[in-house]
């Protein structure tokens, strides 16, 4: 399987299509230890190749994006997971202006993939608009 981490010898290259596990964290043996997962699929960049791959386009056939020479096909991830942060386990005094605004806008994505999948008024969407919340500062 493909990876990104010096660890493992692996030699598989990431493609469209593939998903991967976002896993950042924080371990001290024997004492605790926090995990924030997120699954991401790796997608082009660039729209146009993203709709001649899932036609089953490939370079050279007709209604291929043109590509100018040494021009790249870029990679880029997309977020598949939609899961709010619980933030009362986060210690404020120990985070940055920029990093509680990364959470912020984080929240802002989940609320507006998922509410339009809930009810007005239902248990789910009473929490996950709580959830969302920006973070009081």
């Amino acid at each position: 399987p493909m990876s990104i981490s010096p660890r493992w010898g692996n030699q598989e290259v990431l493609k469209k299509g593939m998903v991967i596990s976002n896993e950042p964290g924080y371990y001290e043996d024997g004492v605790c230890g926090i995990r924030i997962e997120n699954l991401l699929e790796i997608t082009y960049v660039k729209d146009e190749d993203n709709a001649a791959f899932d036609a089953g386009l490939q370079e050279g056939d007709d209604g291929y994006p043109d590509k100018t020479s040494g021009d790249k096909t870029f990679l880029k991830f997309k977020r598949l997971t939609m899961i709010p942060i619980q933030k009362n386990l986060i210690d404020l005094s120990l985070m940055a202006e920029d990093e509680l605004d990364w959470i912020d806008s984080y929240h802002r994505e989940v609320f507006d993939n998922v509410a339009p999948l809930l009810e007005d008024g239902t248990p789910a969407m009473v929490w996950l608009t709580k959830a969302c919340e920006k973070i009081e500062r």
